[in-house]
């Protein structure tokens, strides 16, 4: 009897065991696979399918960040924290000059409930023609690479991104939520970040630009 006891114990510890190891291949297997999904911008959602809220802070978002630039970005990042102040940053053209704009929200418009109590708080400097032309060629690349993931991209907390570029007159946008560190689109957000430092080594910069770009064509 004891002998038969123990039989069923340890076929239940092996069971058990193996229960265990299944588990953990399998959510090391989704990781693998979300980290996989981080690499890709998505599609952005269609206007229609907006909640009343989103569509109220999105104009917010709008009539108080995005006023005074272009409607046509080359490349722009509108950046979107949980908790965190909104703010954008933006390489528009005018007249053949290429500017890097940076406009940050004076406090969080989603936690503010009156929006005219925000005002945006802006800096632009001029970079040359190559370099925006560059970077617009990148944010084109991660674009025309954009696709849905498994389940949906977006959590609770964290941050958005929303990505846009304009090519022969019509502008394109894509999003991702809270991308995995080492991922491409993580690089992206870091290499976009890096260029509102008030001294920018252009030369490192754009071999930054290089090593990514072949990243995203691999």
């Amino acid at each position: 009897m004891a002998k038969a006891l123990l039989g069923v114990l340890i076929n239940f510890l092996i069971i058990l065991t193996c229960h265990s190891q299944w588990n953990e291949d399998l959510e090391s297997f989704d990781l693998s696979l979300m980290k996989v999904e981080s690499d890709f911008l998505e599609p952005v959602d269609s206007y229609f399918n907006l909640r009343d809220h989103e569509f109220d802070y999105y104009q917010n978002i709008k009539s108080l960040l995005l006023v005074n630039l272009s409607e046509s970005p080359l490349a722009r990042m509108i950046v979107l924290p949980s908790f965190e102040r909104e703010y954008v940053i933006s390489i528009d053209e005018k007249d053949n000059v290429y500017s890097l704009n940076f406009v940050i929200a004076s406090s969080s418009i989603w936690h503010t409930q009156k929006s005219e109590t925000i005002s945006p708080i802006s800096t632009s400097k001029i970079i040359p023609c190559e370099l925006a032309e560059k970077i617009q060629q990148l944010f084109e690349l991660s674009i025309n690479n954009a696709r849905y993931v498994k389940g949906g991209g977006a959590g609770v907390d964290g941050t958005t991104y929303f990505f846009s570029t304009t090519t022969k007159g019509f502008t394109r946008t894509a999003q991702k939520w809270s991308p995995y560190e080492g991922t491409k689109i993580f690089e992206l957000i870091e290499l976009a970040e890096s260029m509102i430092n008030a001294e920018v080594d252009q030369e490192k910069l754009t071999k930054r630009i290089e090593i990514l770009r072949s990243r995203f064509n691999r």
